[in-house]
């Protein structure tokens, strides 16, 4: 037992603050990265299936068809032989994965080989197969910011000739008209192969004889039409792909590389920074005086201080390992800065923030190649006429996670969004017209592990993202600035192991990982796999969160049927399952936190969110009293929270010395209805949830028994 903590908590007791303490016995833990997913032995064989046809958008293994363990594969800019038995990390599984993609679905060609494709690695969609001079197949940029950098830049049209590739044309890049020609000076070459290295060469008899294999049976990458992300079975859109906006730079450019961010952070904040060698050290030290400065004031942090430290752990730790961002680099951080603040407002109450400076991009592919129906760009009053987003760039967010317990809502409408506005008064309707659902940000609502921002489950129409069949596989999209965001739970959908979280998380675990955070400050936990991880058996209320154990209130991701409804007519057409991350609606008590919301850098300007979000000369110390003391030298039992309640509630006790406990509930007849503990505990702090999903309302008594005292105190069952 951690008895600093430990005396900070009873301190926090003594005080009779109602709401639950945290406990130090959660295991808290985030996913993998997905540079960690890859590099990690394969689980299960990869099963490869035969495919006959080669149709746009499709995945596919390329192999010798006389030796069909040779594959093809991408491995850093070059396309190598590769032998399946060699086949040993996820690494290795998905570079021998290639997209086949139709020319006439790419903007930037001035003229259009009919009948031919593209071929692309998966890692990498913004990079097509080409050759150099030596006439081997490598792999060259076609679509990043960096493509005008390049001295020179070209990629291969392919069709299928026979069972042979045929290069059929060249497209070269020319920067004077930001687009590809097609080579007048080209001429047919088959991809062939030479001292195990890939070739083309011009003699047709020379040419590879090639098969090709899905991995779909162990790998599902499509989103396949009448899926529960694409329920209505949604034709794929050809409209033109949306222009990047016009203040697009790159990486090395890009506000939060160049030393413009640091500049107009405070010194002492800055000390939390990556680059400083005790970053971690000074993040955990402050977040110390965080603690302790609250609960010296009657407050408290709404979790321990181990989860902050893992998010942000997790969240520096994520580098973008796939060529998917149009003006991102390989191997960057998705995330610049985490840090912890504290700013006193204007009536003198401090509000502690984890300040998360984010790219706001995925770690692997996004998908959005293969999205049925994108977001429109907003320019016209017709979706037909609209250019479409289908591409990400980075993006530059400063986004405050509130760390204090403002406690919880009963009702969504208890949150005051008269000023910000919701889903549902966006397109008139009233509070008494809304719900959970509706009742929601009209933008982003929290932040995942990997940085990039969560919307609610509904989009702007008051329809679910996934019926609308807007996202991709991974449950993301971009919107009209091309931001990535996630509307629903990827993992869920297809579990194919490449989404924001996975089953290899589950292993060995006793609860869902940490999957992101809300602005209201409540964490989200993945989907229950099973039953016997931690709180199964509690029900999530309609904000699709609980509390049980030692666990506070937080959401999960969650799965449930939905109905379809056609926006035109208001009518039912079907039901889809949809697979939540988050519902919409805040379970946190927003109303008294500073800029909520707001998320763009400017709030380093503004005078008075700037000291929330550690702008240069807004730090002042935290007045604490680093003298206190509290021994623990009695059993407390404390009032159970929330009460009323229904159908759970928690009840916390504090116990001075290990001892044999017994912890009862009783109806008001005096009758048993539940023993909740039976057995030895150590000193310190313990939690016990009582679930009444059985019991009728009314008042019930919890009683506390050790061998040297008995405590008992009354609670109220509503439903």
């Amino acid at each position: 037992m951690n008895f600093k903590c430990l005396r900070l908590n009873l301190l926090f007791i003594v005080a009779s603050i109602s709401a639950p303490l945290y406990s130090q016995a959660i295991e808290v833990y985030s996913p993998l990265t997905f540079n960690d997913y890859l590099n990690r032995n394969i689980s299960n064989s990869l099963e490869l299936t035969d495919q006959t046809e080669l149709n746009s958008r499709d995945y596919i293994i390329i192999s010798d068809s006389e030796n069909t363990t040779l594959v093809f594969t991408a491995n850093s800019n070059q396309i190598k032989v590769f032998n399946l038995d060699s086949l040993n990390t996820n690494r290795d599984a998905l570079e021998i994965i290639f997209q086949i993609t139709s020319l006439d679905i790419l903007n930037n060609l001035e003229s259009i080989q009919e009948n031919a494709f593209t071929i692309q690695p998966l890692l990498h969609s913004y990079y097509s197969l080409g050759s150099n001079n030596s006439d081997e197949l490598i792999i060259n940029d076609r679509a990043t910011i960096e493509i005008n950098s390049a001295n020179t830049s070209s990629f291969l049209a392919f069709e299928l000739d026979e069972n042979h590739l045929k290069a059929t044309a060249q497209y070269i890049f020319e920067a004077g008209s930001n687009a590809f020609k097609k080579s007048e000076n080209w001429i047919d070459k088959w991809i062939s192969i030479e001292n195990s290295v890939l070739k083309l060469t011009d003699d047709k008899l020379k040419a590879l004889e090639l098969s090709f294999k899905n991995p779909y049976n162990s790998l599902e990458l499509r989103l396949i039409s009448g899926s529960d992300f694409d329920p209505k079975s949604t034709q794929w859109q050809t409209n033109p792909f949306a222009e990047y906006p016009t203040n697009t730079s790159n990486y090395i450019r890009h506000p939060f590389s160049s030393t413009q961010f640091s500049g107009e952070i405070d010194d002492f904040y800055k000390s939390q920074f990556r680059e400083n060698t005790d970053s971690d050290a000074n993040a955990e030290s402050f977040l110390n005086d965080i603690e302790k400065y609250l609960i010296e004031n009657d407050e408290k942090l709404r979790y321990q201080k181990e989860f902050y430290l893992k998010f942000r752990e997790r969240l520096l730790s994520s580098k973008l390992a796939s060529s998917d961002i149009y003006n991102g680099l390989l191997g960057q951080a998705t995330v610049r800065e985490v840090y912890f603040t504290m700013a006193s407002d204007m009536n003198n109450q401090y509000h502690p923030f984890m300040v998360i400076a984010s790219y706001n991009i995925s770690e692997g592919p996004n998908f959005l190649i293969d999205v049925p129906r994108p977001p429109g760009d907003g320019t016209t009053n017709s979706y037909e006429t609209q250019s479409i987003t289908r591409n990400a760039t980075l993006a530059t967010h400063l986004i405050k996670i509130p760390l204090k317990d403002y406690g919880l809502v009963s009702h969504f409408s208890e949150n005051d969004f008269t000023e910000l506005g919701t889903l549902a008064s966006d397109v008139g309707l009233s509070i008494a017209e809304s719900d959970e659902y509706s009742y929601a940000s009209l933008r982003d609502m929290g932040i995942a592990v990997d940085g990039v921002k969560v919307y609610p489950s509904l989009n702007n129409t008051l329809n679910f993202a996934s019926a609308a069949s807007e996202i991709s596989i991974t449950g993301i999209h971009v919107g009209r600035g091309m931001d990535l965001h996630y509307h629903a739970d990827g993992h869920a959908f297809n579990g194919n192991g490449l989404n924001l979280y996975n089953s290899v998380d589950y292993i060995g675990k006793s609860h869902p990982p940490m999957i992101a955070i809300s602005y209201d400050g409540i964490l989200l936990f993945g989907r229950y796999e099973n039953e016997n991880l931690e709180g199964f058996n509690e029900s999530l209320d309609s904000f699709g969160g609980h509390m049980h154990g030692d666990y506070p209130y937080h959401y999960h991701a969650f799965s449930q049927e939905k109905d379809i409804i056609d926006i035109r007519t208001n009518e039912i057409t079907g039901s889809f399952i949809h697979h939540h991350l988050f519902v919409g609606a805040f379970k946190g008590n927003i109303n008294d936190i500073p800029g909520l919301l707001e998320t763009n850098t400017s709030q380093v300007k503004n005078t008075e969110l700037a000291k929330y979000v550690g702008a240069k000369n807004t730090y002042t110390p935290i007045p604490i009293n680093n003298d206190f003391e509290l021994e623990i030298d009695k059993q407390i039992l404390l009032q159970n929270y929330p009460n009323p309640f229904n159908p759970s509630t928690q009840i916390q006790y504090v116990l001075p010395e290990i001892t044999q406990v017994n912890l009862e509930v009783f109806n008001n007849l005096g009758q048993k209805v539940m023993e909740l503990v039976n057995g030895q505990q150590s000193a310190g702090l313990h939690t016990a949830t009582f679930d009444a999903s059985g019991l009728s309302s009314g008042v019930y008594l919890y009683k506390l028994t050790t061998p040297s005292l008995t405590e008992a105190k009354k609670m109220l069952l509503i439903k």
